[in-house]
């Protein structure tokens, strides 16, 4: 039984405007075909969700190993489109909080 896509438009107008948690994202990049969150992938770059929920704009913040043998953590500031693709918006922060000053500014339509 194939499952149907879904669009991140019609989960909203679904939940009413409620939130959408990146549980949501996850599961629904992954029926529309996406692999930004299998398990072997986000393994292999050490990835971590650092937002538990989909910010206004469609924002999110994940952290990646600097390195294969690394335990240093860089952050990265991602976007979804209404179709559930992962795009980076910027990447290579230090600490999270810089990647959430980015987002504020992004909100503002001053980051780049």
């Amino acid at each position: 039984m194939e499952t149907q896509r879904q669009t991140l438009t019609g989960l909203m107008d679904h939940r009413r405007g409620g939130t959408i948690t990146m549980a949501d994202v996850r599961l629904y990049h992954g029926i529309n075909g996406g692999f930004f969150f299998a398990r072997a992938t986000m393994r292999f770059f050490g990835s971590k969700i650092e937002s538990r929920d989909l910010l206004n704009g469609g924002v999110f913040i994940t952290s990646e190993k600097a390195s294969l043998d690394s335990s240093k953590r860089i952050y990265n500031v991602r976007s979804v489109d209404n179709d559930f693709n992962i795009s980076t918006l910027a990447s290579g922060f230090s600490t999270k909080a810089a990647a959430w000053d980015y987002i504020k500014a992004w909100r503002l339509g001053g980051a780049k």
